[in-house]
């Protein structure tokens, strides 16, 4: 796998980790409880949980994918993350 390969890949998994957070953020009562904690009876809906599984799904794949790559391209990309933030 090159660099532009990888970079592709990430972009592609961050994004869908992206919607599944949108996902889960949008799940009415998320978030509501004490401190921002989600209560219980939301955590165990079946809508919650599928929403939670997705979203383990695509971490788990980028963790995955950052294991595989030589340690060079993830140095890369943290610079150029660095580089634009400042920019």
């Amino acid at each position: 796998m090159n660099y532009e390969t990888f970079i592709l890949s990430i972009q592609a998994y961050e994004a869908m980790s992206d919607e599944c957070t949108k996902r889960l953020k949008e799940i009415k009562g998320s978030a509501s409880g004490p401190m921002g904690l989600t209560p219980n009876h939301i955590k165990f809906s079946s809508e919650y949980q599928e929403s939670l599984k997705a979203y383990k799904r695509v971490h788990n794949r980028i963790r995955q994918l950052n294991s595989l790559v030589p340690k060079e391209y993830l140095k890369r990309r943290a610079t150029e993350r660095r580089a634009s933030k400042v920019a």
